[in-house]
C-alpha cells in the first residue's frame, strides 16, 4: 500500500512505499521496508501540532532551551538552568568546555609540583594516593568533555525538541513529567549526599584536588544523568504507545502494515536520540571508566581498613559507591527499553508479547501481515545501541557485568598495592 491509515496514538506515521529497509547499524536485520525520511520519523502527534499557536514557543527559542524548558518545574529558576553545562545557554556551555580543557593540564601540573603525598592523611596509606587521585580526576574531567558535547547535541537537536514537545502535550504528559521529577529528584538527593561527605570531612574540601572539584563533578554528573533519564523516558514512552496501540487491534491487513511501519519509525526515533547524537557512546565510556574508578577508590578504602581494622574515613567508600550506582542503574534503565519491546517475560507484557497474544485471533486475510510484524520486532532490535556494541539488552548486561568483575580485581589489586604503605619502610 502507498500509505496506511493514520491512527491518533501519538506514534510515528511514516508511509510505506513497498520497498525494503535495512538498519545499517545492525547487521542481523533483513530487508523489509523502505527507508524513512527524517521528517517521517517525527511523531504523528508532533507532526500535526501547530507550533505557531503555542504561546511560549517563541519564548522557548529565545531562551535557548527549546523543548527542554517545557518540563522544568515552576519552582526552578530559568537562570539557574542557563548556567548548566550541556543544557544551558550557549555562552555558558562554551565556558564549561573551556574550563574543563584548562583544568585537565592544571590538575596534572599541580600533581607534579605537589609530588607524592597522602592528601587524606590516613594511617596505612602511602604517598602514591595523591598522584593516583589526581590522575583519576584529570581523566574524569577529560571524559566529561565528550559527554557534555553529546548532551548538548541531544538536547538542542530539532528531533529531540519535537519528540519532547509531543510527549508533554499528549495525554501522557503529566505522567512523563511525574517520572522526570521523581527520578531527577532522587538522583539529586543522592548527589547531594555524596557531596556532603566530600565537604564535611577534613575541613570541608580537604587537601586533595578530587575533593576541591567536588562541586564541578557533581554539577556535570547531575546534568548529564538528568538528560539521560529524560531520553530514556521518551524512548520508553514511544514503545509503550505502540504496545497500547496493538493491544486492541483492528483485524485488517492495513492495521498490521501500519503497525510494522510505526515500529520501524520508533526504532529510528530512538537511534536519533542516542546513537546519532553520540550520547550513547559518551555514556558507555563514562560507565566503563566509572567501574575502574570504583575499583581504585575501593582499594584506597581497603588499604586504610586493613591497617587500622576499622573505617577512619568514608570518603573513598562513598566515591566508589557513587560510581557503581550510576553504572548499574544506567545499564538497567538503558536495557529496559529493549525489554519493553521484545521481552518474553509474561509480567513485562512487552510489545512482542502483546502481539503474540493475538495469535489465534487473527483472521486469514491479515495473518501474513501480523506474522511480518512479529518477525520485524524479533529481528530489528529496538533499544539503545552504542558505537561498537549491539543494542543493550538484559541478556547482554550479564556478560558485561562478569567481564567488569573479572577486570576490577586486577585494577583494584594494583591500586591497593600502590595505596598501601610499606610498613617495613615506615619502621625504618
Amino acid at each position: 500500500p502507498a500509505s496506511g491509515a493514520s491512527h491518533s496514538n501519538g506514534l510515528a506515521d511514516a508511509p510505506l512505499h513497498g520497498g525494503s529497509v535495512v538498519r545499517s547499524e545492525r547487521g542481523d536485520c533483513v530487508d523489509r521496508l523502505s527507508s524513512l525520511s527524517s521528517n517521517e520519523l517525527l511523531l504523528e502527534g508532533g507532526a500535526q501540532f501547530d507550533w505557531a499557536d503555542t504561546a511560549d514557543s517563541s519564548d522557548t527559542e529565545a531562551d535557548g532551551l527549546r523543548g527542554f524548558m517545557r518540563i522544568l518545574p515552576g519552582c526552578c529558576p530559568l537562570w539557574c538552568v542557563k548556567l548548566l553545562p550541556g543544557v544551558g545557554a550557549y555562552p555558558f556551555h562554551v565556558a564549561w568546555l573551556v574550563a574543563l580543557c584548562l583544568a585537565v593540564p592544571l590538575v596534572l601540573v599541580e600533581s607534579y609540583m605537589t609530588g607524592f603525598n597522602d592528601p587524606l592523611d590516613l594511617a596505612g596509606l602511602s604517598a602514591n594516593v595523591g598522584p593516583m587521585l589526581d590522575c583519576i580526576l584529570a581523566l574524569k574531567l577529560l571524559l566529561y568533555i565528550p559527554l557534555i558535547v553529546s548532551c548538548r547535541s541531544l538536547v538542542m537537536g530539532d528531533h529531540f525538541d519535537e519528540l519532547l514537545r509531543t510527549e508533554v502535550d499528549s495525554p501522557y504528559g503529566r505522567e512523563f513529567k511525574t517520572f522526570v521529577y521523581r527520578s531527577v529528584g532522587a538522583f539529586f538527593v543522592f548527589t547531594i549526599s555524596g557531596h556532603f561527605v566530600d565537604i564535611w570531612e577534613h575541613h570541608f574540601f580537604g587537601q586533595n584536588l578530587y575533593s576541591h572539584f567536588s562541586l564541578t563533578r557533581n554539577v556535570i554528573c547531575f546534568t548529564s544523568f538528568s538528560t539521560f533519564l529524560v531520553a530514556y523516558k521518551l524512548s520508553a514512552s514511544m514503545v509503550d504507545r505502540l504496545r497500547d496501540h496493538i493491544a486492541e487491534p483492528e483485524m485488517t491487513a492495513r492495521f498490521w502494515e501500519d503497525a510494522t511501519r510505526k515500529y520501524i519509525a520508533t526504532c529510528k526515533n530512538i537511534d536519533s536520540l542516542w546513537l546519532s547524537t553520540g550520547f550513547s557512546t559518551a555514556i558507555s565510556i563514562v560507565f566503563a571508566s566509572n567501574l575502574l574508578f570504583a575499583a581504585c577508590f575501593g582499594a584506597i578504602g581497603f588499604a586504610n581498613l586493613n591497617d587500622q581494622g576499622f573505617v577512619t574515613t568514608w570518603r573513598p567508600w562513598v566515591w566508589a559507591l557513587k560510581q557503581l550506582v550510576i553504572v548499574f542503574v544506567g545499564l538497567l534503565v538503558t536495557a529496559n527499553i529493549n525489554s519493553r519491546s521484545s521481552s518474553t517475560r509474561h509480567a513485562g507484557r512487552s510489545l512482542l508479547y502483546v502481539a503474540r497474544e493475538q495469535c489465534g485471533l487473527i483472521p486469514p486475510e491479515c495473518l501474513m501481515q501480523h506474522k511480518e510484524f512479529i518477525d520485524t520486532v524479533q529481528e530489528i532490535k529496538c533499544g539503545v545501541e552504542f558505537a561498537i556494541l549491539p543494542v543493550l539488552t538484559m541478556a547482554f548486561i550479564a556478560p558485561v557485568v562478569r567481564v567488569a568483575f573479572v577486570c576490577a580485581p586486577f585494577v583494584g589489586g594494583l591500586a591497593y598495592s600502590l595505596a598501601q604503605r610499606d610498613k617495613r619502610a615506615s619502621m625504618l
